[in-house]
């Protein structure tokens, strides 16, 4: 390579251009140094991604054998119980362990930005946090005092309540180990305005109306340096066994999700101050409570149900059963499209695992398609639309739902694709 650079050359005597020379200089060196360096730079984040990895796979492993241990220790407890109170008390550990493992997993969907099954609805803070308080002060030790401040007002925001949640606890957990000694853990909830003029001096925010919750503590607070690196991921203070920095990581995607700001204050030896902003919903917001005390809607017809998993599959047989439905149950994709042809004219609707032996999810989906164009489906997948290759699921017209997913979401999802008027 050779970098050119021509120089105009005028006369003394009046100014007039009067010749031209070029200035040619090898720069072959130089690009090769640039190279040499730009592959050094490569290869070092390839190498810090790796350890990150490795970080973030041992604190995975660690929660999970803890999560599994419980769950298969229980489960032979229950076995066991010589009566129904036992075996009642042992499967609510049980379900304990398992709501754990899921937001462990949700965790790491939402970290990895690919988290698509979450559902957007109104959601009114105030109620949220009253709800999610008697939950977080058991994470809390006796010397911590949770206190909750809510708007005078209904503080309704558009978001998914399951993430929203996620969001509270990470900041309730990183709050209360910065509070070894005990302290205090204040949630405020209130309506603001963020003008012009603020944005000005605030770099970080937007103009709007939004909801702030402000999550203060006690606890040893942060450094300028410390506060610079909070949300990156696998960044942390903490030992090896009390966290693989994803907490904040996760934090920040999910309000970033919801199209929303986030700003720390910190001091050393004060405490911190978390402030989320998130848009003001205008619109009334349903009660998130009368929403989850809804009985199971039921229904009538024939379910094709493609699953390989066998607990899986034969939990959402007994599902669908119990709320009056038929249940042609296939354990994996050339089974399913074999029942699909032999009882389609009784088939009303298809509950396809995206993944599945012999044939895929949705090769399954595509012959079905072929065969009949209106039949409604719920595609179901542990993984992320991210995770397996771009454009493996479906889009317009069909219904994700992610697993692990709730009885009462599995109905609701059947329920509502029988209910729409054929095309």
């Amino acid at each position: 390579p050779v970098s050119v650079v021509a120089l105009l050359h005028r006369s003394a005597e009046d100014g007039a251009p009067d010749s031209l020379s070029f200035v040619l200089r090898d720069i072959s060196r130089r690009k090769q140094a640039e190279a040499a360096r730009l592959e050094q730079e490569r290869r070092l984040q390839q190498l810090q991604k790796t350890e990150s990895l490795g970080v973030l796979a041992g604190g995975i492993a660690h929660d999970f054998n803890n999560l599994l241990q419980v769950i298969d220790g229980f489960t032979e407890q229950a076995q066991d119980a010589a009566t129904a109170e036992d075996r009642a008390e042992c499967l609510v550990q049980v379900r304990e362990a398992c709501s754990r493992a899921v937001q462990l997993t949700r965790q790491l969907l939402v970290f990895s930005r690919e988290d698509r099954t979450a559902k957007a609805v109104d959601v009114d803070l105030n109620q949220l946090l009253a709800r999610q308080a008697k939950m977080l002060r058991r994470l809390l030790e006796a010397r911590i005092e949770l206190v909750l401040t809510p708007a005078a007002i209904p503080a309704t925001v558009v978001g998914d309540p399951g993430q929203l949640e996620q969001v509270f606890m990470n900041l309730c957990i990183n709050a209360r180990d910065a509070m070894p000694g005990g302290g205090r853990i204040t949630f405020e909830i209130g309506e603001t305005r963020l003008d012009a003029d603020y944005c000005a001096v605030h770099p970080w925010a937007r103009p709007g109306n939004f909801v702030q919750v402000a999550v203060t503590d006690t606890g040893i607070g942060m450094d300028r340096a410390t506060l610079a690196r909070i949300f990156e991921p696998f960044f942390t203070t903490k030992t090896k066994e009390k966290g693989t920095g994803l907490g904040l990581a996760v934090v920040y995607g999910i309000v970033q999700h919801h199209d929303g700001l986030i700003h720390v204050y910190s001091e050393p030896g004060v405490g911190t101050t978390f402030r989320i902003f998130l848009p003001l919903q205008t619109r009334g917001a349903a009660a998130i409570t009368a929403a989850l005390s809804k009985a199971p809607p039921r229904g009538s017809g024939t379910i094709l149900l493609a699953e390989d998993d066998p607990s899986v599959r034969a939990l959402a047989e007994r599902v669908l059963g119990k709320a009056g439905y038929g249940v042609l149950a296939a354990a994996d994709g050339a089974e399913a499209l074999e029942v699909f042809k032999r009882e389609r004219a009784v088939i009303a609707l298809v509950v396809l695992d995206a993944v599945l032996p012999t044939l895929s999810g949705r090769e399954v989906y595509e012959e079905i398609r072929r065969l009949d164009a209106q039949l409604p489906v719920v595609f179901c997948s542990g993984y992320s639309a991210g995770t397996i290759q771009p454009g493996y699921f479906p889009g317009e017209g069909v219904t994700m739902l992610g697993k692990p997913y709730a009885p009462n979401a599995l109905l609701e999802s059947v329920g509502a694709l029988l209910a729409k008027p054929a095309r």
